[in-house]
């Protein structure tokens, strides 16, 4: 079974100098090969270790598609956790019902996350600036979780 942290890894092994991600947030292109992704990810888990985020704490990203994105789920799956994504037009209502229900450790959000209060007692992450965020986080220190079970096999846990 493939999973994501398989296929992140193997694209960083096979494609590693070939862009990744392109993106233009203003007038400025960035680029994020497959390799700096795959480290990206890596120095994500690493700072949420240091956050004491484990195996099984789950992590919210509530933000509009970015790269940044896709680093801090790679990330939370490198540690572990359970990536709980939210879609960005998400009404508050909502919002509240699956913080309750998966009362997260760290959410990534960005600037024009509508948050209002909704993460009150939750560590933030503002997407825009995880770069910075991530500086002091070597990506060596990251695990490398990667479990898998068949679909058929699964059920919700109420």
């Amino acid at each position: 079974n493939e999973t994501l942290l398989t296929f992140g890894r193997e694209a960083a092994r096979v494609y590693g100098d070939r862009d990744a991600y392109v993106f233009r947030p203003g007038f400025r292109t960035r680029r994020w090969t497959h390799a700096d992704a795959w480290g990206q990810a890596a120095r994500v888990a690493t700072m949420l270790q240091q956050w004491g985020v484990q195996q099984g704490d789950r992590v919210v990203i509530w933000a509009p598609n970015m790269p940044q994105w896709c680093f801090a789920l790679m990330g939370a799956l490198r540690v572990g956790a359970v990536g709980v994504p939210l879609d960005f037009r998400s009404t508050p209502q909502f919002v509240a019902q699956v913080l309750q229900q998966t009362q997260p450790k760290v959410a990534f959000i960005t600037r024009m996350t509508p948050v209002g209060d909704a993460l009150r007692g939750v560590r933030t992450v503002y997407l825009e600036d995880l770069e910075g965020a991530l500086a002091d986080a070597p990506a060596q220190q990251a695990p490398f979780f990667c479990t898998a079970a068949p679909w058929s096999g699964m059920k919700a846990r109420a």
